[in-house]
């Protein structure tokens, strides 16, 4: 089961803005946000660090920047 952790903490983890991880929350095709609530507009937003470093990491790919 994967950790979840909160915008804040991820944003420290990361070095990433909390607006910028606020936003990948919306791309299509991202699997590593969640609501805690999806039922209520203001839930927190919980992000899977290890599918969020998969995901940057083949987003790099598709742009030819992580080789």
């Amino acid at each position: 089961m994967p950790k979840y952790i909160r915008i804040s903490e991820a944003a420290a983890l990361t070095g990433y803005k909390p607006d910028y991880l606020k936003s990948l929350y919306h791309f299509p095709g991202q699997n590593f946000a969640i609501k805690m609530n999806p039922l209520k507009n203001n839930s927190p937003i919980m992000y899977d660090m290890d599918a969020f470093y998969k995901w940057i990491e083949k987003m790099n790919k598709k742009k030819g920047i992580g080789r």
